[in-house]
């Protein structure tokens, strides 16, 4: 079991399909992962099937702003050497996604939808910030925390409160922005 928090500032660059974060030592698994298309963050499992978060950061409020995500696996066991299969819950900026996870399998390119409650996912953490091919950059991120064991939502919720001081304490907005408006 583990518990993953993160910033990020959305949107992430237009320069692939995909926008990873973390990935496993095989290069099979992204725990945390941005589709461009729809502008989804999720999981990618280790059969390739896409686990939607419910996050929808083409939301008008959710533009050109620092963002505090974090998930808490709660696993039930191993599948496998390297993988653990257990239940997945995910936060934005400190409060539970009410929207349900979906599972997208891709089958001849067209997605089909289904539900589940356990999902497969890695055990550890090879690649930060891009994936092993290095061709899904994820975009400016920081402050990427990982901890044994699952966290409460009280928890998270302090995680965030408090980091939200030092982003706007730091004018990382601002510095963003004059990046960006400059590529």
């Amino acid at each position: 079991s583990y518990t993953i928090c993160f910033r990020f500032y959305n949107p992430v660059p237009t320069t692939s399909k995909w926008h990873t974060l973390l990935q496993d030592n095989t290069g099979l698994i992204s725990i945390i992962a941005i589709d461009s298309s729809t502008k989804r963050i999720g999981s990618f499992l280790s059969n390739g099937d896409f686990v939607d978060s419910g996050i929808d950061l083409s939301k008008h409020n959710l533009k050109h702003k620092w963002l505090h995500v974090a998930i808490v696996f709660k696993s039930f066991g191993y599948e496998g050497q390297s993988n653990v299969i257990g239940e997945l819950k995910w936060y934005l900026n400190g409060e539970g996604v009410k929207e349900e996870m979906q599972v997208m399998h891709y089958v001849n390119g067209k997605a089909k939808r289904y539900h589940s409650n356990k999902y497969i996912m890695a055990n550890n953490v090879q690649y930060i910030g891009n994936s092993r091919d290095y061709n899904e950059p994820f975009g400016a991120f920081c402050d990427v925390r990982i901890y044994k064991g699952c966290k409460r939502d009280d928890e998270i919720k302090l995680m965030y409160t408090a980091d939200e001081r030092n982003v706007n304490s730091n004018n990382h907005n601002e510095i963003l922005k004059m990046l960006f408006d400059e590529l």
